[in-house]
């Protein structure tokens, strides 16, 4: 039974901690727990209900996590699920990481940020010394770490949402980008070029994600 008296607000369907947390379809789908298999709700199993007939009529895509989403969402070029694993495997690249210890996947974001999102070995927090041979470097805007730049940073969907609100479960981060923006040149998959140009005096291809960004990138 929902005690909290939000409970009959909107779209409320869930309880998914003992603190009698709500969170309505849109934010389960988000989280990626609906239609996950099992039951997230403690007070229903309405996050799993007509996921039968949800799965014979939209196409599925299972994530190596064992997180379900549609199959329409995945690559499309936006965050759709909290950690942003939709879009971490794309056109035969990989982009962030997948801590294969705790079985999740990390964003940009949460890359060299000094803090262990790995939670059993912290292989997110490894290669992040500048060495002499290191290619490419950045200040992140957020931790002003100075960072190597790897190719499964380069070139990454840019997560608009900075930190996480009631949809905040697992781990929380703000969105901390390479305060030139150096991380969203040079990408690897040519589908992902926006524009090609002078930085630096140098050559270099640009993120699309940075069209239109606001952000002067060119010389």
């Amino acid at each position: 039974v929902i005690t909290n008296d939000e409970g009959f607000c909107g779209d409320v369907l869930c309880v998914i901690d003992r603190s009698n947390f709500l969170v309505t379809l849109d934010s389960l789908k988000y989280m990626g727990k609906y239609c996950d298999g099992k039951t997230d709700c403690i007070n229903s199993d309405l996050d799993e209900e007509g996921c039968l007939d949800l799965t014979n009529t939209i196409n599925m895509t299972t994530l190596l996590s064992g997180t379900t989403v549609e199959t329409s969402l995945v690559c499309d070029d936006v965050c759709d699920i909290q950690s942003c694993e939709d879009e971490a495997i794309c056109n035969g690249y990989r982009y962030g990481m997948w801590c294969k210890e705790d079985g999740f996947y990390v964003t940009l974001s949460a890359i060299c940020d000094g803090t262990w999102h790995c939670l059993l070995n912290g292989e997110d927090e490894e290669n992040c010394t500048v060495t002499n041979d290191s290619v490419d470097t950045c200040a992140r805007i957020v931790t002003h770490r100075i960072i190597p730049i790897h190719n499964y940073t380069r070139c990454t969907v840019i997560d608009h949402r900075s930190g996480w609100t009631s949809t905040c479960i697992d781990y929380c981060f703000e969105t901390d980008y390479c305060s030139d923006y150096s991380e969203q040149t040079n990408c690897s998959d040519p589908s992902r070029v926006g524009v090609s140009c002078q930085i630096n005096g140098y050559m270099s291809t640009v993120s699309k994600y940075m069209i239109c960004f606001g952000e002067q990138i060119c010389d």
